[in-house]
Parts: C-alpha cells; structure tokens; sequence
C-alpha cells in the first residue's frame, strides 16, 4: 500500500512540477509624474516576440497598457487567488489566469494535499496546489524583449512638450473667456409707454447669455511615438482654431414671458454677442406697454360719524366707540368698484371710549377678480375712478335705536398704484 502511494505520488510530482512562486519584486515606480504628461504603450506578444504595438495619452482598462513614463502595468496586478489545476475533476485554467497581463499559475507544495478520487480506480492521489498570481519576472522579461522603456528617453521631452502646450493653450483661452462672461455689461434700452416703470433691473434679468462650451483635448492612439506626437501637434494647432472661435462671442437669449411682475412688454435681442477688444456688451431694447394689478385698495380707508368710526389699515379692520355708552355692532359693509360684501348678526359690543379690532379685510367674502385691472397705463390710471366705502349697523345702549354710518369715496386709480 505504500508502495502504491509513492508511486502515485511520484508521477504526480513528475506531472505537476515542484517549481515555487515566481518573483514578485515590485517596480519603483515614480510619483513624480505631471498629471495629463503621461505615455501609454501597449505591450502585446506578436509572432516576433513581444512587442510595443499601440501608443497612446491614455489606457483601456483591464489590457496590457504600460505607462512608458516608469514602466507601471495599467491593469490590477495585485491578484492573489488560490487555485488547483490539472485533473480532470480539478479547472485546466484558474480564475482570474490571463497570459497577456503575465497573470499565471504556480505551484506551491507546501500547500498540496491528498485527495482520495472516487472514481477511476485510485485511492490516494497527490493534488498540486497553487496561486493565481501576477509574475512580475515574466513581465520584466517581457519589456527587456520589446526593446525596453529606455529606447522611449528621446521622445519624452517632446511628448511631455506636446501635450503640456495643447493643455495650456485650452486652459489660457478657457480663463480668458470665462473672466470676459464674468464683466459681462448688459445695456437695456428701454421704452417705457406704460408711465408706470419705476424699476428696470426685472428687464435686465430677462437676458442672460449662454457660453460656447469647448471642446476638450481628445485622446489619441498611434502606432509609434513619432507619430503620436505629431499627432497631438495638429490636434493643438486644429483645435486653437476652434476655441479661438468660440471663444469670439456667446449666445444671448431674451426670456420674452410677458406679463413679467405684472408689466406687459416686448423684448428684441440679438441671437449672439461678439467679444470686442475684450468686452462684452450686449444691446437689447424693451418696449413697455402696460401693467396689470390685483386686489387694488386703498391701504387706508375710514368712515365716521358723531358715536363711531371705522377704519381699514392695510388688512386690519378696526372701530372707535366715541360714546360714554356701550354700542352695538349687527352688520358691516365693504363697498368696492361697485359691489358689496357684508357680515351680518356680528352683534359685537363696544366699550364706551373704546378701539376695537374687529376682524381682518381677507376674512370678507370679497369678489377680488372687481378688483383686478389688466394693461393699465398712467394715462388709463389717471382717468380711471374705484368707489370704496363702509357701512356700519350699529344700536346704542339706553336708546333702543338703530343708527347707519354710510360713508363712500371715490378714488382716482392713479393715486392708488
């Protein structure tokens, strides 16, 4: 029975292999590196030995990318997974295994086992054991073949140039326009026809401007890096012109809802606003034609007699007993623009010498759309009358009668907006 497992165990070792883990010396990579400047190589394994194929200023995840600037891989090359492989019972390829990113088997015995197999025949059978793991010697082995990172020192300068030139030039036109939208000056001629316009910044606010968005420095993937820079040249001689062009004016746009804060109006604006000696200024004119206005009242209203007065200011409504007797209050009436609203059975008592709120103008059932006037101008408004007015209902102790204050005003609209 001994026998038999060593001799099992045997060609399984002849099978397998007894090899350790590879070397997984970390490269010293730089931290140095200017955002943006950095090169990408592809790193493909060809018919001739692996090879630098693809050069770019950028990567695709998950590929054998390398950055040239210090030779780092792109992809995760931090795996570290166990596995088992080989038998029939057991995967012919690990998880996460990928020979283009030296990403590989490899035995551990330290960590192999036996394992009874049911079935076959055998008893005892002796299973490798290993790790998925990045091989960091397959990989240097690799770039030496390619050519290596050095044959790339006479190109960095140029390529770091490159890029940095296009950058800059994006970046100087990007600041250069924005401080110009920044101090933009909006010049608003207006025509106010209505008489009423007293504040003009509403207009002002009804044109806005839209900046030209620029495009950013584009990606680019070559097959040499000569050509790449050249490349990333005409890109920033192509792509100056464009900025220097939408950088020359912004669109303007002229919000034209009216009514807007209650005034009707036109507003005519050009499509664009060119940039000139580093201004922009933007010339619109406005025709105000009318405006309209709700719930239009006195702010204060009274009526009075020789025993009470009444009085409205703003929403409050309030009464004054002038008597050395208490007075009763059975009704109230609001006159407006010819219509009336009344409260009836209030049956409020007021001390003698007294002021007394009664209620607020809202809690009234008032028509308000009576009080509403659309497209008034100062002309319409100074010719216009509203009737506004109270009537109060009211009894006097110790006499046993009843009284009515009636008092109606007629207002000009002009002096109520």
């Amino acid at each position: 029975m001994i026998k038999k497992i060593t001799t099992v165990l045997a060609i399984s070792i002849f099978l397998f292999g007894c090899s350790g883990s590879p070397s997984r010396e970390s490269y010293s990579y730089r931290n140095d590196i200017q955002p943006g400047n950095d090169l990408y190589a592809l790193l493909e394994k060809t018919d001739d030995g692996y090879r630098f194929t693809r050069f770019s200023t950028t990567f695709v995840k998950n590929e054998p990318w390398i950055r040239v600037n210090d030779g780092k891989p792109m992809w995760n090359n931090r795996i570290s997974s166990p596995c088992s492989k080989g038998l029939v019972a057991f995967p012919q390829k690990c998880e996460y295994e990928d020979e283009s990113r030296f990403i590989s088997f490899s035995t551990n015995l330290g960590r192999s086992t036996l394992t009874t197999l049911l079935t076959g025949g055998f008893g005892l059978i002796f299973v490798p054991m290993g790790e998925v793991a990045f091989d960091n010697e397959a990989y240097t082995d690799a770039l030496e073949e390619a050519g290596g990172l050095s044959q790339f020192d006479a190109y960095m300068s140029d390529y770091e140039k490159a890029i940095s030139d296009r950058y800059q030039t994006y970046k100087q036109v990007k600041d250069r326009y924005n401080t110009i939208i920044a101090s933009l000056s909006k010049e608003v001629v207006i025509a106010d026809k209505s008489g009423l316009l007293t504040d003009k910044k509403f207009l002002n606010q009804r044109v806005s401007v839209s900046e030209n968005r620029l495009n950013n420095p584009s990606h680019i993937t070559v097959e040499n890096v000569s050509a790449l820079i050249s490349a990333i040249q005409e890109d920033h001689q192509k792509l100056s012109k464009e900025w220097n062009k939408y950088t020359s004016y912004v669109n303007v746009r002229c919000r034209h809802s009216s009514p807007y804060n209650g005034f009707h109006f036109t507003l005519d604006c050009p499509n664009k606003a060119v940039i000139n000696n580093g201004k922009l200024i933007i010339n619109a004119k406005a025709v105000v034609t009318s405006k309209d206005f709700e719930h239009l009242i006195p702010n204060q209203l009274n009526a009075s007699d020789d025993a009470i007065s009444i009085n409205l200011n703003g929403n409050a409504i309030s009464m004054t007993n002038s008597t050395s007797n208490f007075i009763t209050i059975d009704s109230i009436s609001f006159y407006y623009n010819g219509n009336i609203s009344t409260v009836n059975q209030l049956n409020r008592e007021l001390p003698p010498e007294s002021d007394v709120n009664v209620f607020r103008l809202s809690s009234l059932q008032i028509d308000w759309s009576k009080l509403n006037f659309k497209e008034v101008t100062r002309n319409t408004a100074s010719s216009h009358k509203i009737e506004y007015g109270f009537a109060v209902k009211y009894r006097i102790a110790n006499t046993g009668k009843g009284k009515t204050l009636y008092r109606v005003k007629s207002y000009m609209m002009s002096d109520l907006i």
